[in-house]
This record gives C-alpha cells, sequence and structure tokens, in this order.
C-alpha cells in the first residue's frame, strides 16, 4: 500500500485515503491547489468587497454620532490589542462589549477597520444582535471611558434597538462612530521636583502645599491636597500628563483639559485644575 503523507497535517496516510485518521481532512493524499499571487490577492479584495457590502455601508462621511461606513475594501487591518470582550447578552438578545487597546492615536478610518475586523470575527462565532467597540489609545487604561472612539454595530446604528431583530438578521445594521481627535502634543516647561503628593503622584518645581485634608472613607470624603503654583492651567496639564504615565499611572479616558484622572492597580487620583492656573487639587480614592 502507498504512504503518502497527509497535506495538511503531515501524518502518513494510504494514498487511497478518503480522509486523514489523524486531521480529518478530505483527500489527504492530493496535493493541495495553487493560486498564483495575482489570483490571490483578487480572491481577497472581491471577499472583503462583498464583506463591506454585507455589513452595509450609508455612504455617508464619518463624523462624530453619526452612522459610518464598513472597512475600507482591501485596507490591512492596523495594530491592536482586543482588552477585553464582555457579554451582556440577555434573554436570545446576543451583545458584545469589546475593550481596545491601540498602539497609538489612530484615525476615524483605522479605527472603523479593526472594528469591522472584530465584528466579521464575532460573526463567525454566533449570530449576533448588537456589538459596541471601545478604543482607548497609549496611556489609557482599557477599563474606564474610551478616550479615542466608540464604534457600535447594531440594527438601525442604534444600540437599543438590539432586540427588535431575530439574532444573525443583519439586514437593518449600520456602524455607528463616536470619534475624539488626538489632543495636542504634551509641552510643559515644568519640571519634576523629586518630591511626591498624594498617593504618590510627581510635583512639578515651585508647588507649595496649601491645604491638604485627610479625608473619610466612612462618610465617603476622599483625601486631597491643594497646591498653589506660578503656571497657567495648559502648563499644569501638561505636567501631569507627562509625569504621571511616567510613575506608572494610566490616564482614564473621562479626562478632561482641566480634570486629569489616572489609575494605577486599585488606587485612583484626579488632577483638578483651576482653568485660570495657579492653583491645583489632588484628590484621590
Amino acid at each position: 500500500m502507498a504512504l503518502k503523507k497527509c497535506r495538511e497535517c503531515g501524518h502518513e496516510v494510504a494514498s487511497s485515503a478518503p480522509t486523514c485518521p489523524n486531521c480529518g481532512v478530505k483527500g489527504p493524499g492530493k496535493k493541495s491547489p495553487t493560486i498564483s499571487a495575482g489570483a490571490g490577492c483578487l480572491i481577497i479584495l472581491v471577499f472583503l468587497f462583498i464583506l463591506a457590502i454585507a455589513m452595509g455601508d450609508d455612504g455617508t462621511s464619518p463624523s462624530s454620532s453619526v452612522t459610518a461606513s464598513s472597512p475600507s475594501a482591501g485596507s490591512q487591518v492596523p495594530l491592536h490589542r482586543v482588552a477585553g470582550i464582555e457579554d451582556v447578552s440577555y434573554g436570545s438578545v446576543r451583545r458584545y462589549n469589546v475593550r481596545v487597546s491601540l498602539p497609538s492615536h489612530y484615525s476615524r478610518v483605522q479605527v472603523r477597520d479593526i472594528a469591522g475586523a472584530i465584528v466579521a470575527d464575532l460573526r463567525s462565532r454566533e449570530s449576533l444582535n448588537a456589538v459596541s467597540m471601545m478604543f482607548y489609545g497609549p496611556g489609557t487604561g482599557a477599563s474606564g471611558v474610551w478616550d479615542v472612539a466608540l464604534v457600535e454595530w447594531a440594527p438601525n446604528a442604534r444600540w437599543e434597538d438590539a432586540g427588535t431583530v431575530t439574532a444573525g438578521d443583519y439586514a437593518s445594521f449600520r456602524y455607528r462612530t463616536e470619534y475624539k481627535p488626538p489632543e495636542p502634543p504634551v509641552a510643559s516647561g515644568l519640571q519634576p521636583s523629586g518630591r511626591t503628593g498624594l498617593l504618590g503622584a510627581p510635583l512639578p518645581q515651585g508647588a507649595t502645599l496649601t491645604e491638604r485634608a485627610a479625608g473619610d472613607p466612612a462618610a465617603g470624603v476622599d483625601p486631597r491636597e491643594r497646591y498653589q503654583i506660578s503656571a497657567s492651567a495648559a502648563e499644569i496639564a501638561g505636567f501631569f500628563r507627562r509625569e504621571m504615565p511616567r510613575a506608572g499611572w494610566q490616564r482614564d479616558g473621562a479626562s478632561t483639559a482641566t480634570a486629569l484622572f489616572f489609575s494605577k492597580g486599585r488606587l485612583m487620583i484626579g488632577v483638578l485644575i483651576n482653568s485660570r492656573g495657579g492653583t491645583f487639587t489632588l484628590m484621590g480614592s
């Protein structure tokens, strides 16, 4: 009996065997069909084009809080990391929350391409009713508020309409994207003093403690420290945006220009900056 190696797993099988006893592939002794590079690319492009049509494209230009088109046909999915997938289904309604960490603050198109790849992967596993994807930039913890984008794929581009269709019926599904443009580069002439404040937060040179409250956990009152400094609000914010990550803190997406929030393990701290500059308050929990 002539033996050949299975074209799929390499296990020796009879050349006339209908299936491989090791991996189950059909015709294990037959050679795998070859496809030229040009034909392969064409097949991939056609597949992505069909997938884009199936996912829906309303033809609108992407902007915050509007329905977004499906991923760009033939585009390469940008580098990303799925930090967590949460099943928030109820009854027969299949819904998922997906948290995605990005190596840089991607463009709206790049985010949309990643969202399309995630949806395609989830669809290959089971029938869905809705998917919500939150995108986090570098230095931002993927457990709080997103700071790059929120992309929802749902009936009529509405997460709340998930229960109005049967799982797997994607005729009315559309993408909805909320996107935050990248913040300007961190710029601050303030330098670290080598001293630390509340919960070990780094302090800039020239910061003077003017008030301290220990807080009362039983009463729900957080500890806080107030500092005075000759600097603008932008300079103070720039200092903490630069130095807190260096000290091992991750920024929360809920941060604003004058209210920065960071976490490190179970510790959380807020930097509340006077809009006119001159003072800032550290508040921990």
